[in-house]
């Protein structure tokens, strides 16, 4: 439904990072795993530095067991932002 909203609201135009990491998100809530780091992909391919994006990622590929990649992109959510807890905590782990 926020899919829906999205294209409709904003003409197709897929440069909304903010929008895009959203989408991801409620893909992630609905278990659609793969359409989830699609749209994070697309959020940090027009703002490589959000923060957001990078966390909501790391937990994905957490979720998914790649523990790895999950490692790289709580790395660079602590590189981005020093003091970012879940990632502190969740890398830790």
């Amino acid at each position: 439904k926020r899919h829906k909203y999205f294209k409709k609201n904003n003409k197709n135009k897929f440069d909304n990072y903010e929008a895009l990491n959203n989408i991801g998100v409620a893909y992630t809530k609905l278990n659609i795993d793969d359409k989830s780091l699609i749209y994070y992909d697309l959020a940090l391919k027009i703002k490589h530095d959000y923060i957001d994006a990078h966390y909501n990622k790391a937990l994905l590929l957490t979720k998914l067991n790649k523990l790895e990649e999950s490692l790289g992109s709580y790395n660079k959510t602590i590189e981005l932002d020093k003091t970012h807890y879940g990632a502190l905590k969740n890398r830790a782990n």
